[in-house]
């Protein structure tokens, strides 16, 4: 086949060109110009290598005359800019000759000077991929990537790199985002700066915030002024301000604090809404998510308390596997200590205050230290209970040495001395040694401790050992004031050379219980003269025993028992008062008594008295005077006598078992006969009289008392206080004569009338049995001569039995019936009818004695309200703290009967199950409902705290249901537990048909994650809530905590949408698969007709 020539040709040539024509019909076959092998895919190849295609050729403005032109025509425009040109559609584009274009493969030879990508005129300069938007240079801000300032409407001198940095963005100004999502969610917020993937991800109004790092300030929505570095730091802060992390994960959980500061990996994690906190170092935290005013300096350092700072780690404490040890002024600090202070030209200073300012110290700690500007000027240290100054070497003052010398004692087993007094247990000293303690236990001890003279004798040694029971071993009581000799206890033994014991003052005291004293004297006298507890003088050579006191008590009772007991308290006059002075003396071996009173027989009229105590003179100071005082101890089982008189003389004068004449006429109490008796099985007598013989013509006086009236006070001639049921105050066999005078007296009848008799006088002194007159009382009280008393004390128990008859207390006035006790009302029926308990109040079993069955007591001014099983607490309501039912845990139900249900709550104490509306429970919570309507009130509502607005789960009697305010939202299928969501066209309106989502569904990134909070390593499978948002705001909400929640199963109505419009494009693609088919079938008929008729031309050709 020959090149194809158009012009005048011979013959064969027209013909050709008639053949030519042929091929003006519209055909799919290559062309080839110059070539007989055109390129498959151009239908027009052009091959030359000694001439070009020339294309139309015009200026600028025939081409821009060019009527309709098509897309895709070309011509080279002659006038300047000259060039080709092509029309693409809409405009003019100007194909670049030589290096004027970008090449994909770089430009050589280019000149910074002229050369540059980008427009000549005031408009933005745009960068896609796939024809979608991937960068934007604007006036005064920079896009790159894809959806970056997506929404920016005003917003200015903005930077944002990374696939939807600053996506939101609105109208805020002056915000940097370089990195997918950094500041994606940032509206309004100005003055931002993030780097990294999701920086500043949340952020919407707030302002000066900048993060470096992965997910740094992610979740900040509103604060301001945050600067977070590394990854996730400041990652979950929400609201907080003017927060600074450096480090990854640094202040990653703080939620809502401020001015916190933390420098170092992990600082501060704990944090949530604590201010003013601070760490450095890895792993630096405070306890708690609230701290204030904290600091932290180290790593893994933990600070556990407001407005505090600590240095170092400590080991075992927030991870730490061993101690910090801080050094100041060196490198180096000392591994055992945890601060080492080191200068040669500075020293340490602790806090300096007046000695209010230490005092005023608000709970200071034990062993703080500080030092004191005033006077005692110093330092102190706080010992947990006071303060103590420390003392310094110009503070010393030794006030012992060791013995023999002026050294101070430097060893534990050094002999010392002082010449000042010595006190212990008390901080006042007035004796040479003084101990004191304030509890029952050993006072002082001495053990081994001996002050000997010659031989080794011991000349004082004390030990005293008791621990429950007081016990006295000396006690010398000296009160006087002036002058003269005092002497607590004073022995002198003489005789040293001649064998046998010598005792000053021997106490062998063997008690169980009991105050016990081996010597007690207590000398309150105020006269000139000498006072002694006890003085003994020894004087002898003989071999026998001498004894200047000893007191032997072998007795376990519980009574006291007293070896000597003096008590001599009057201060009237100067001279002796001796309670007991026996001065015994001589070498004879013959007894020497004391006392000794051996009052025998005879016959004259004398008197005798063993003892005999004159009490006479003014006695200015009142008191009791005792004549003779017995006290009589022991278990014996023998009598034992206050006074015990034998007369066996036959004489005619008086006899007297006592006598006692009291001349004083001062006040006071004075007995002539005190006895005082306890402790023995045997008859006790105060006074015993037996007159056995009848000599003599004397009367005989039991007792004979005369008192003269014109004495002061209350006269008593015979006083008896015998009060125990059965006993006697007075017992009389015989006569018994009452009155004043003998003509003014009365004789008791001797014998004891009949029953129910009552005695009377016959106004001559003579009282007799005669029969009661009966008197009727009203309403059951008894008359007492004219008189029916009621009220006032008993004076004895009384009963009021009421058998067939009712007793009746009208209360129709003001008046009101209480009972007292003491001073308060116990028990009172007021004037209406209400009754009111004064205390606590018991119902027992039977009576008042037996087992408590409920009570009702007060607990803490609070009511309380028991019930007893066994006498045990098992209903316990108390409003002071709980109410418990069942407390002993038995099977023991609770059940409470509404007005339509006689099961509304049953707790089954058997199964440890509760029922509602359900007798047997046989869940942990067994709820039946009343009805399974969806408009009724069965099953379980949560209502809001504010409206009316409430959910309702309940069982609609085929599926478990939720309803919101009286219309079922959704429910669970019985069966198959398929979770159905009501969708019948009847309960929507306001329809509106969707598109368009297909490609906003390809907009949507997966993701599998981990929730923070999560417990173990399981991924989940899901998106981002805040992508989601702007593509489809139906799916999205937002809870009450401000995060964003995600309606998953929406997601399938989207993508049945997405679906359809999907297949949409399918079915288009397959109709124009179908078409390009047929035409394929047509073009290959009509070239298969084309080769045929080329094989005819060719042939006639040839």
């Amino acid at each position: 086949m020959k090149l194809l020539q158009f012009g005048l040709v011979p013959q064969k040539s027209q013909f050709l060109f008639f053949l030519s024509l042929l091929f003006s019909t519209p055909f799919f076959a290559q062309v080839g110009i110059g070539t007989t092998n055109p390129d498959p895919s151009s239908i027009l190849t052009i091959e030359s290598t000694e001439s070009g295609l020339l294309i139309p050729r015009m200026t600028a403005s025939d081409r821009v005359g060019i009527t309709n032109p098509a897309t895709g025509l070309m011509v080279y425009q002659t006038d300047a800019p000259d060039g080709f040109y092509y029309y693409d559609g809409t405009t003019w584009q100007e194909i670049s000759a030589g290096n004027t274009g970008w090449k994909t493969s770089g430009n050589a030879g280019t000149d910074a000077t002229t050369d540059f990508i980008g427009t000549t005129d005031d408009e933005d300069v745009v960068f896609k991929r796939n024809n979608i938007l991937y960068g934007t240079f604007f006036d005064q801000s920079l896009a790159l990537g894809r959806e970056t300032l997506f929404n920016n409407t005003t917003g200015s001198n903005l930077v944002a790199i990374g696939s939807r940095a600053l996506f939101l963005n609105t109208v805020g100004d002056n915000n940097t985002a370089v990195g997918v999502s950094a500041l994606r969610s940032n509206s309004t917020g100005s003055g931002n700066t993030a780097l990294g993937l999701e920086s500043l991800y949340s952020n919407s109004g707030g302002h000066g915030n900048s993060a470096v790092g992965f997910a740094s300030l992610s979740y900040s929505s509103s604060g301001d002024n945050n600067t977070g570095m590394g990854n996730y730091s400041l990652h979950n802060n929400f609201s907080g301000s003017n927060n600074s992390g450096f480090g990854s994960y640094s202040l990653s959980n703080t939620s809502s604090g401020s001015f916190n500061t933390a420098l170092g990996t992990s600082a501060l994690t704990a944090n949530t809404t604590g201010n003013y906190n601070t760490a450095i170092g890895y792993d630096a935290e405070v306890s708690g998510n609230n701290r204030e005013n904290a600091t932290a300096i180290g790593a893994r350092a933990l600070v556990a308390q407001d407005n505090s700072v600590v240095i170092g780690s400590i080991i075992g404490v927030n991870g730490a596997s061993a101690s910090t040890n801080v050094g100041i002024g060196t490198s180096s600090p000392n591994s055992s200590s945890v601060l080492d202070l080191t200068a040669t030209d500075r020293g340490f200073l602790v806090p300096r205050m007046s000695s209010a300012q230490r005092i005023g110290i608000t709970t200071p700690v034990r062993g703080l230290l500080v030092y004191q500007l005033n006077a005692p000027a110093g330092f102190y240290y706080y010992n947990g209970s006071n303060w103590n100054r420390i003392t310094t070497g110009a503070d010393v003052d030794h006030d012992f040495y060791e013995a023999g010398s002026t050294t101070a004692p430097d060893d534990i087993n050094d002999d010392i001395y002082t010449m000042g007094n010595v006190a212990i247990g008390k901080n006042t000293a007035d004796t040479p040694l003084e101990v004191e303690r304030n509890f029952e236990n050993t006072l002082v001890e001495f053990n081994n401790l001996t002050l000997q003279n010659g031989d080794g004798s011991f000349v004082n040694r004390a030990h005293v050992a008791n621990t429950s029971i007081n016990a006295v071993a000396f006690s010398n009581i000296l009160t006087s004031t002036t002058a003269g000799s005092r002497t607590g206890i004073e022995n002198s033994i003489s005789g040293f050379s001649v064998s046998g014991e010598k005792i000053g003052i021997f106490n062998d005291i063997q008690s169980d219980n009991g105050i016990t004293y081996g010597m007690s004297t207590t000398i309150n006298d105020t006269g000139d003269d000498a006072q002694r507890g006890l003085r003994n003088y020894l004087i002898g050579e003989g071999t026998g025993d001498r004894t200047g006191t000893e007191n032997i008590i072998f007795n376990s009772q519980d009574a006291n028992h007293i070896g000597i007991f003096n008590q001599v308290d009057s201060d009237s006059d100067s001279g002796s008062k001796i309670g007991v002075s026996n001065d015994i003396r001589g070498n004879s071996t013959a007894p020497k008594y004391g006392t000794l009173n051996l009052i025998g027989g005879g016959s004259g009229n004398t008197l005798f008295y063993g003892t005999y105590n004159v009490f006479s003179g003014s006695m200015s100071k009142t008191g009791t005077t005792y004549a003779s005082y017995n006290v009589f101890q022991g278990a014996g089982a023998e009598n034992r006598y206050g006074g015990y008189y034998i007369f066996n003389n036959n004489g005619e004068g008086d006899h007297y078992g006592a006598y006692h004449d009291f001349s004083t006429t001062d006040t006071g109490d004075r007995y002539g006969t005190y006895n005082l008796m306890s402790n023995t099985s045997g008859n006790q007598y105060g006074t015993y009289n037996a007159y056995t013989r009848s000599g003599g013509t004397g009367n005989k006086y039991g007792t004979y008392t005369t008192i003269r009236s014109t004495s002061s006070g209350m006269h008593y001639g015979l006083y008896m206080d015998v009060l125990k049921p059965g006993s006697f105050a007075g017992y009389f066999l015989g006569d018994v004569s009452i009155g004043t005078t003998t003509n003014n007296n009365y004789i008791l009848p001797a014998s004891r009338g009949t029953n129910g008799q009552i005695m009377t006088t016959d106004a001559s002194g003579n009282v007799d049995w005669v029969d009661l007159v009966t008197v009727n009382g009203i309403n059951g009280l008894a008359r007492i001569g004219d008189d029916i008393k009621l009220g006032g004390n008993l004076i004895e128990n009384t009963r009021i039995r009421h058998f067939d008859n009712n007793l009746t207390y009208t209360l129709n006035g003001l008046g009101e019936f209480i009972v007292e006790e003491g001073t308060r009302d116990a028990f009172k029926i007021n004037n209406v009818g209400a009754t009111i308990l004064g205390d606590n109040t018991y119902w027992r079993d039977g009576d008042s004695s037996g087992t408590t069955l409920a009570s009702i007591e007060d607990s803490a001014d609070d009511g309380r309200f028991r019930v007893y099983e066994n006498g045990l607490t098992s209903v316990d309501l108390n409003a002071n703290t709980e109410f418990v039912f069942n407390e002993q845990g038995l099977d023991r139900d609770f059940r409470v009967e509404g007005n339509g249900h006689t099961n509304l709550l049953k707790v089954d104490a058997s199964t440890d199950n509760i029922g509602i509306r359900q007798f047997a429970p046989i869940f942990d919570l067994h709820l039946k409902q009343s009805i399974n309507l969806t408009t009724g009130n069965g099953g379980m509502a949560f209502e809001s705290s504010t409206n009316t607005n409430h959910w309702r789960i309940y069982h609609s009697g085929a599926h478990f249901s939720f309803n919101e305010n009286g219309t079922r939202r959704a429910y669970i299928e019985t069966a198959s537990g398929n979770y159905i969501q009501p969708s019948d066209a009847r309960l929507k309106q306001d329809f509106e048909l969707q598109s368009g989502y297909l490609t906003k569904l390809k907009q949507v990134p997966i993701y599998t994650y981990r929730y923070k909070n999560q417990q173990g390593e399981k991924r989940s499978l899901g998106v981002k809530a805040q992508e989601i948002q702007p593509l489809f705001p139906e799916l999205i909400s937002e809870g009450e905590d401000g995060y964003l929640g995600m309606n998953y199963a929406g997601l399938s109505v989207v993508a049945i949408q997405a679906i359809k419009e999907q297949q949409v494009l399918i079915d288009n693609l397959a109709a124009e698969n179908e078409n390009l088919k047929e035409k394929t079938k047509t073009l290959e008929k009509r070239l298969d007709q084309l080769l045929s008729r080329l094989e005819v031309v060719e042939a006639r050709l040839d």
